[in-house]
């Protein structure tokens, strides 16, 4: 008898041409007895159905990674930056791989995508420029877009420079009338008589009754006096003698008048060299009478021509305000009351700092308060002087409280304050200014006693003179010709 022999199905192996990546063969395991017969032993041979799964990678094709950065946009109050992605950066590596006679080719491709960034310049304000990629501001300014101002600002003081060899200086000029000047300042009147006379201490106008001078006029036995006829010699006396003539170089003996052998001399005008007698309040010095103001002469027995005055007059502007930021009580009725006089002294405090300020301020007076919510009802008191432009003077008081009324409201401050006085300068109401002026009792007021009736006002644009009909350049004045217009007790004289 033959053996049996037993045959397994197999699986066709694969060879190397049929996959595209390396074949593995695996040992044979018996998986079934083999069947045996008893004549002869036999070897066993066993073939197994083997499933090969094989997973290969992907070796056979180019690999290409792609990286695409997003676009990103920042923006700012001076300036905005884009980032967007036009720069490609592409690597290429190839790698060659021998396996058990299998070669394996691996070609990788890189791909990398820079973002490219744009900036577009800011606005800069005050001047200020945009210098790669931030502002420059102007010098005192600063911030992202130069809006705002230095805290502070260092400064450094010019300097000028230059050569003193090179500097040209002139002549100086001047112009100075000494003559123009002298009349100038002389008294009114006597603007003839003074002439310059310059020495290392200053200029002098001096007359010819000045002594040290070249022209001095030398009386002698005499005082010189600079008079509105120009300087005259007033001869003195003694016990025993008279002194006369233009500059008193003569002489009379006391005791031959006396005796009948000369004649007295009388200067005119009453004046009597041997008395000192002085009339109106006179006073006898040196020789001679010190007469009291708007009174002349030689014995002070004259009335001035004329008399210069600062004559002024009080101009009262009423004004109503009201007080916004107090409550008025029945007490400010009161004017005896503390709460009274206390606001009344606070009021005119306050107000006087900015109604100081008008020329000729005098004061204000509180004529009433009332309710609503305090009412202040006051007058500003202006003293003018008395000229032929008056009238418009008196005008412009009015503008002048109204401006520092206005300007007093605008500088109203922390108005919660009840020290504070608070007020809308839209509601206050001021009054014509009213004003009481008489020129002609004026005139009698300052006009020497028992000279009243003779004088009148004569208004210019300089001020208020009171003159009578010995004042020169008047339209009433006396023509004396030859003599002279002296004003006495019973009226004006031409003597």
């Amino acid at each position: 008898m033959h053996p049996t022999t037993t045959t397994l199905p197999t699986t066709t192996q694969l060879t190397s041409t049929m996959l595209p990546t390396n074949t593995t063969t695996l040992p044979t395991t018996s998986m079934h007895p083999a069947t045996t017969t008893n004549t002869q032993p036999s070897s066993t041979t066993t073939t197994l159905l083997t499933n090969i799964t094989t997973t290969f990678p992907s070796t056979m094709h180019p690999t290409t990674t792609t990286t695409t950065l997003p676009t990103t946009t920042t923006s700012s109050p001076a300036s905005t930056t884009t980032t967007t992605s036009p720069t490609t950066t592409t690597t290429t590596t190839t790698t060659t791989t021998t396996t058990c006679a299998t070669t394996t080719t691996t070609t990788t491709t890189t791909t990398t995508t820079r973002p490219t960034t744009t900036t577009t310049p800011g606005v800069c304000e005050n001047g200020g420029t945009w210098v790669n990629g931030q502002r420059v501001c102007c010098p005192g300014y600063t911030g992202p877009t130069c809006s705002y101002g230095e805290s502070s600002i260092k400064t450094k003081a010019s300097i000028f420079c230059f050569n003193a060899s090179e500097v040209t200086i002139a002549q100086p000029s001047y112009e100075f009338n000494a003559t123009a000047y002298c009349r100038q300042v002389a008294p009114q009147g006597f603007e003839d008589f003074y002439y310059p006379n310059t020495t290392k201490r200053g200029l002098s106008c001096v007359s010819n009754c000045s002594a040290n001078t070249a022209s001095a006029i030398d009386c002698n036995e005499g005082q010189c006096l600079l008079t509105l006829s120009g300087p005259q010699c007033f001869c003195r006396e003694t016990n025993l003698y008279w002194y006369q003539g233009d500059r008193c170089s003569s002489r009379v003996s006391k005791m031959a008048v006396g005796m009948g052998l000369a004649m007295a001399v009388l200067w005119p005008g009453g004046r009597s060299g041997r008395t000192g007698v002085c009339e109106n309040g006179g006073t006898w010095v040196n020789g001679q009478c010190v007469c009291r103001p708007g009174y002349t002469g030689t014995t002070c027995s004259y009335g001035e021509s004329s008399i210069e005055t600062k004559a002024e007059t009080n101009v009262s502007v009423r004004v109503e305000l009201r007080v916004t930021n107090q409550e008025f009580s029945e007490d400010l009725r009161n004017e005896s009351s503390e709460v009274y006089k206390s606001f009344v002294l606070s009021f005119t405090q306050q107000m006087e700092i900015y109604y100081r300020n008008i020329e000729g301020y005098q004061g204000i007076k509180i004529l009433s308060l009332s309710n609503g919510s305090i009412v202040v009802n006051h007058t500003v008191i202006v003293s003018v002087l008395v000229t032929a432009d008056t009238t418009e003077k008196i005008g412009n008081v009015t503008k002048n409280v109204q401006e520092e009324i206005v300007q007093a409201a605008a500088q109203q401050q922390n108005c919660a304050n009840n020290s504070i006085f608070c007020f809308n300068a839209s509601e206050v109401t001021i009054a014509q200014p009213s004003y009481e002026f008489n020129a002609t009792a004026y005139c009698r007021q300052v006009a020497p006693q028992g000279f009243e009736d003779f004088y009148y006002p004569n208004t210019t644009k300089s001020g208020l003179s009171c003159v009578s009909n010995c004042s020169a350049n008047t339209a009433s004045a006396i023509d004396c010709n030859e003599g002279q217009c002296l004003l006495t007790l019973s009226g004006p004289q031409c003597l």
